[in-house]
This record gives C-alpha cells, sequence and structure tokens, in this order.
C-alpha cells in the first residue's frame, strides 16, 4: 500500500450506542474535507463504518458536490442489517414472562440503543440508504438523474464465512459475484474484521486497488 496515503477515522459505539449513520457521515465529511483535500478517494470500512461510507457517499450526490471517491471496499457491513436485533427483542419478551425486571431493562436498553435499532434487519435506515444506494450508485445510477448527483465507482464487499453477526446475504448486499471476495475462514469468528484476518484483508486490498490505482487515499 506503499502508493496510498492513509487518513484513519473512528466513532463512538459502545455498550450504550452512540452517534446516529447520518450524524457520523457528516463527521466523516468534515474530517474528510479538512484533510483530504484535491485528492482521489478510496473508502475501506468494516461494519456499521461501510453504513456511515454509503451514507456520505449518498449525502455528497445528493447535494451535487464534487465526487472524488474512486473505490470503496467493505468488510462484514450488513447492508440489509442483522437479525441479532430481532433475536434480542425476542429473548426480551421470553424473559419478561421469566424474569420481569430483566426482559424490560432489556427492552430499554435495546430501544435507547439508536446504532442497534438502525442496524435491525430492514430498519427505515437501511431501507432508505439501500433505495438511494440503487438509484444513484448501482450500475452508474439512474441516466435520469443529473451527472452530478448519480456516481460510477468500484465497489468490493468483503463477506466472512463463520459470520454470525453479519451474515452473507446481509454483506454481500445488492452485488454480485465480481464484486465480491468471500473469506473463507477456520476457527469461527465473531465479525469479518481486517484486522481479525489480516493476511486475507490485505489480499483483497491489494487485488481491489489494482482497480483503482488512479486513487491516492484510503
Amino acid at each position: 500500500m506503499a502508493d496510498f496515503d492513509v487518513l484513519h477515522f473512528g466513532y463512538n459505539s459502545g455498550l450504550w450506542g452512540g452517534p446516529t449513520v447520518k450524524n457520523i457521515a457528516v463527521a466523516l465529511k468534515n474530517q474528510i474535507e479538512t484533510h483530504l483535500t484535491d485528492r482521489e478517494i478510496v473508502l475501506v470500512a468494516h461494519s456499521m463504518g461501510g453504513l456511515v461510507c454509503m451514507r456520505y457517499i449518498l449525502d455528497l450526490l445528493q447535494q451535487e458536490r464534487d465526487f472524488r471517491i474512486t473505490g470503496l471496499i467493505l468488510f462484514g457491513t450488513p447492508t440489509t442489517g442483522t437479525e441479532l436485533v430481532q433475536i434480542a427483542e425476542l429473548l426480551g419478551v421470553a424473559l419478561s414472562f421469566k424474569i420481569p425486571g430483566v426482559g424490560r431493562l432489556l427492552g430499554w436498553w435495546l430501544r435507547k440503543n439508536k446504532q442497534l435499532q438502525q442496524l435491525a434487519a430492514h430498519s427505515d435506515v437501511l431501507q432508505e440508504l439501500h433505495d438511494e444506494w440503487i438509484l444513484r450508485v448501482a450500475n452508474g445510477g439512474d441516466p435520469s438523474l443529473s451527472a452530478r448527483g448519480r456516481g460510477f465507482l468500484s465497489v468490493r464487499m468483503v463477506t466472512g464465512n463463520d459470520d454470525w453477526v453479519v451474515k452473507e446475504h446481509s454483506a454481500k448486499g445488492i452485488y454480485g459475484q465480481i464484486d465480491w471476495h468471500p473469506l473463507f475462514l477456520r476457527g469461527g469468528s465473531p465479525a469479518c474484521r481486517p484486522t481479525f484476518t489480516r493476511r486475507h484483508a490485505i489480499c483483497a486490498r491489494r487485488s481491489f486497488s489494482s482497480a483503482t490505482s488512479s486513487a491516492s487515499a484510503w
């Protein structure tokens, strides 16, 4: 990766949740505009960070701003959500009959954690993101839109076969075999993380970077 300059971006996400995908995307925009002026950019993200990057890209296109994104690589991003949120909600209902206090506490925590609510399968946030992505980005976007309101970029969806948090169909999204890079791992993994399987992740990034060799920043 010697040909790329790297900017790291993080956000709060913990037991009690954190900012919404939309608000984090605004923070990402501010960081890029501050530190990566006049650069072509490849975004690399994991899990909810991938949704943040997608939201950031869509916001640029909606506002018809300068579009310098040439590539997007997502590791284990739940594009259609994760069923674990619904499972936790059902667990809370079941516990409310056996241990009422614990069940109510779990239900209250799930409702308070806005990030988890947005990651729930088929949430309104994910449905809106999905529909706008098809409209503005997939296959170069809808030709009826203005040229600045849609964009074409190289995309690579990386999934893990043992990822029990984000299932393959969710991490793969609308993309087919050409844009999909499955990782077949041993021993199980709670999530497909770039740092968890460093050797596999580096190979995925290298093969992808050949398609975006004109970019100068990750």
